[in-house]
């Protein structure tokens, strides 16, 4: 019945007539990553944490009020939207059937809003790993100006998504956006290290700042890793 209806979510009995409820928990997490949330008489906490184990997402004891329920499926779907519509499972991997894909590094350019970066997030929450390496340009800016279609609230979304980057490579004004500095048509090599400190504050590990130039005649970039950094132009 999931495979043929694709539910957004699955609110699973564990007290089946038929069928034991942690064998299909377990059988319907094996292939697909949907919001489950198990309601039971079950009130052990061995049985709470076997379907945690399983693959729950949350779990309800009965008897429960109904405005509680309904809480914690809007929750299970907040959390559940953008990766369980894309069949993407929480081990690094993407797969489709018997195939599995690994990523090895994930690439953000421009994204037109904040519901597109919050499914970034949730991608990168999904699919990487330890060893995948995360480049994040956070295209919303230039010439000191922020694009007319973004605000604050979008550059509040993507200082979030700049703290996940292995490498951050932000223009001049993105860079000022991002870390609350005042944008200057000239500056020194001290304004741009200020520049570059701060966006590891955010967390990037490695910060590559494009469209530096410290006189009228040149443009470069300025790359800052383990506690050195380079200008190229």
């Amino acid at each position: 019945m999931i495979t043929s209806y694709c539910p957004d979510l699955v609110l699973l009995d564990l007290g089946l007539p038929d069928m034991d409820g942690m064998s299909i928990l377990k059988q319907v997490r094996q292939w697909t990553n949907i919001p489950i949330l198990v309601v039971s008489a079950r009130d052990r906490e061995r049985e709470k944490v076997e379907a945690f184990d399983l693959g729950a997402d949350d779990y309800i004891t009965k008897p429960f009020g109904t405005s509680e329920l309904l809480a914690r499926i809007r929750t299970a779907l907040r959390h559940g939207r953008g990766t369980a519509e894309m069949g993407l499972k929480p081990s690094g991997s993407f797969e489709v059937g018997e195939l599995s894909i690994d990523f090895d590094a994930i690439y953000t350019g421009y994204l037109a809003s904040t519901e597109q970066i919050e499914t970034v997030l949730s991608v990168i929450d999904t699919l990487s790993t330890d060893d995948t390496l995360l480049f994040v340009d956070p295209a919303m800016a230039d010439n000191g100006v922020l694009y007319p279609a973004f605000d604050a609230t979008y550059v509040a979304a993507m200082r979030r998504l700049c703290a996940t980057a292995d490498i951050l490579l932000p223009n001049i004004t993105e860079a000022c956006l991002l870390t609350d500095r005042p944008y200057r048509e000239t500056y020194d090599e001290a304004y741009v290290e200020d520049l570059m400190n701060a966006l590891h504050g955010l967390g990037a590990r490695t910060v590559v700042l494009t469209g530096v130039g410290f006189s009228p005649d040149e443009t470069g970039v300025m790359i800052s890793e383990s506690g050195e950094q380079s200008y190229y132009r």
